[in-house]
């Protein structure tokens, strides 16, 4: 198997209990109410992961006293808060049926987690659909504050028979209250499908797939009409106080019947929101008893529920369970194969196909429908991936702007055996988190791949592999040396975050501090990326060691550290009794008496330079002697 790319690093301490106090049925919010947050552990390492990725540790979420099991985990984002919400049944997996597991009746639960460090806030977790019945196939959006919550209920007795429902209700960001009870959409005893929900920052777009009812008048006049049922995507608009507003509306009327296109419990509708518009992509066969699946979007005005495309556009003529988001000017929708590959294409604003081919992500393998979220910068996709039996992962890409996979940044996220649609949401330029199934519970993983000029603490957040000056950098920039004049950080004297370049002169970065009295600390010039040379040179005697310029004094202070032999001898004496007679006339002004015992001196250390004086220590005291007399 070839090298991997990413890294997942730093565990965060050992798990906490996940075992409440209050059981998976009719539970109120205050016994289920936030607690200290969970901290993490790593039971699955990663260690073929390197290079591209930095993640914190898997952190199991909280589960009830007595539930079994856990799945269908999705999430959303308002300022620093995600929550995440997720299926939870009280039995083991038994058989299932198209509305979850036979026999047991699941509820929907969910917990805030901090941005900022992937803290669980929710601790036992939040009671969102709690109670008799099946409460499956959750979904959430959030319109920046809060979050309204949408899922599939059946009434208890029902397990196979048509009568579900899709419900909803919203969720406060800062203190996870559920506000209010839940809404129901579909109250007609219809098989509805799998909801989906989007927000343009205010109020929201519901929608989900399942049956309606078509009725025609066949003779004109003739109160006698024939109808049917027929499969399709409905939606509803829903306000930011979570009462609804408009009526359903077929999205995709008698565009294909479910008995022969879909499978059943299948998700195939997903709603994105941007430039105004919510764009509805799903699957499904271009006429009825196709067998061929295509990829299809329709948009929806967001101020008044309009449908701007009655015909659905076609975004690929093969593919399942699409999902989309928008980056600020297009949508990116991407989608399974029956092959296992995973494609994605570009849609404008006016709904316009961007690439009409679609560009590949992944080329085979997948077994689960991909997620995708736009962190920012740029996007993120993840999937499910079959490795060696019975090993899954959770593979993950980043994809540009201009419709491309950057190059290296497929990676694996996490070790799972599952094949459910993982899930994703992003808080800044390559940070965001991922959901997943491991096992029979839902794990959750914070995740930075950061662009140059993200703030960063290691070089593996990167996604150039540099962390220089505190910022993601183009280059290795000196590795953050503080005696080079190189800086990658405006904070460091840059001219930019993330672009390595010579410091500013106005800075006034030092490069070399003062090492002793005397010497002047050096600072960036602001041209080259060296620190300019020290002064004075090397070179250059310094008799005392204080790099101050040499005086009569000094010369003293240097013949008394020629040692005590040679003090004893006639010579030493000699030398220091002319050193200390030049210092006691310099200290009282008196230059031409300083002068003439300098140059006697100078004349005896030539004259005994290799003979009573070492070489080494004449040749120093006379350059020295030669500059304070100004000789060559």
């Amino acid at each position: 198997m070839p090298r991997l790319p990413g890294r997942l690093l730093r565990g965060r301490g050992p798990l906490l209990s996940l075992l409440a106090a209050c059981g998976s049925a009719a539970l109120t919010l205050g016994a289920c109410g936030p607690s200290e947050p969970l901290e993490a552990a790593d039971p699955v390492g990663l260690s073929q992961n390197r290079a591209a990725l930095q993640a914190e540790a898997e952190l199991a979420l909280p589960r009830v006293a007595g539930a079994q099991w856990q799945r269908a985990i999705a999430m959303a984002r308002a300022g620093d808060i995600y929550l995440v919400v997720w299926e939870e049944h009280d039995l083991q997996p038994p058989e299932s049926t198209p509305y979850g597991p036979a026999g047991t009746t699941p509820d929907i639960r969910g917990a805030r987690v901090r941005a900022s460090d992937g803290a669980v806030l929710d601790n036992p977790s939040l009671c969102i659909a709690c109670g008799p019945g099946t409460q499956s196939r959750p979904t959430v959006a959030s319109n920046g504050t809060d979050f309204l919550v949408a899922w599939n209920h059946v009434p208890a007795g029902f397990s196979r028979n048509p009568g579900n429902d899709i419900r909803s209700v919203r969720v406060r960001g800062s203190d996870g209250a559920v506000l209010g009870s839940p809404l129901s959409h579909t109250p007609d005893d219809l098989r509805q499908g799998t909801p989906s929900v989007a927000s343009d920052g205010s109020n929201y777009l519901l929608t989900w797939d399942g049956n309606g009812v078509h009725c025609f008048f066949p003779i004109p006049g003739v109160p006698m009409r024939i109808c049917s049922f027929r499969y399709g995507i409905y939606g509803k608009r829903v306000g930011a106080d979570g009462t609804a507003a408009g009526t359903n509306s077929l999205l995709t009327p008698n565009h294909y019947p479910v008995q022969e296109n879909l499978q059943p419990g299948a998700p195939r509708a997903r709603v994105s929101y941007g430039g105004g518009n919510y764009l509805v992509v799903f699957s499904g066969g271009p006429q009825e008893f196709s067998s061929t699946w295509g990829v299809y979007g329709a948009r929806v005005r967001a101020s008044d529920g309009a449908l701007l495309d009655p015909q659905a556009r076609a975004i690929s003529a093969q593919g399942n369970s699409p999902a989309a988001t928008f980056d600020g000017s297009q949508f990116l929708t991407v989608w399974s194969t029956p092959a296992g590959a995973i494609r994605g294409a570009r849609v404008s604003e006016a709904g316009t196909v961007l690439d009409p081919s679609g560009f590949s992500v992944s080329e085979g393998g997948a077994v689960s429908p991909p997620d995708v979220a736009f962190d920012g910068s740029d996007y993120r996709v993840v999937w499910e991936q079959q490795e060696a039996e019975p090993m899954r992962r959770l593979w993950g890409a980043r994809v540009t702007k201009g419709g491309s996979v950057a190059s290296g940044s497929r990676a694996v996220l996490a070790e799972l055996r599952s094949g459910e649609r993982p899930a994703i949401a992003a808080s800044a330029p390559g940070r965001f988190l991922v959901g997943y199934r491991l096992n029979n519970s839902v794990w959750m993983r914070q995740v930075e791949d950061l662009p140059n000029g993200a703030v960063c603490t290691q070089d593996a957040g990167c996604q150039s592999d540099f962390c220089v000056d505190g910022v993601c950098c183009e280059s290795v920039c000196g590795g953050g040396v503080g005696t080079d004049c190189q800086a990658c950080s405006v904070a460091a004297g840059g001219t930019a975050d993330g672009v390595c370049g010579a410091v500013r002169a106005e800075a006034a970065v030092v490069c070399r501090p003062s090492a002793v009295a005397c010497d002047v600390a050096e600072v960036c010039d602001g041209a080259s990326t060296v620190c300019p040379g020290d002064e004075p040179a090397a070179s250059e005697p310094d008799l005392s060691g204080d790099k101050c310029e040499d005086t009569a004094c000094d010369v003293a202070v240097y013949v008394a550290a020629l040692g005590p032999e040679t003090l004893a001898q006639p010579f030493g004496q000699s030398l220091q009794a002319k050193a200390g007679a030049a210092c006691q006339s310099w200290q009282q002004g008196n230059a031409k008496a300083t002068e003439g015992q300098l140059r006697a001196l100078l004349n005896e250390v030539r004259a005994q330079s290799g003979k009573k004086l070492s070489s080494s220590a004449a040749d120093t005291l006379s350059a020295a002697l030669g500059r304070m007399l100004a000789w060559p």
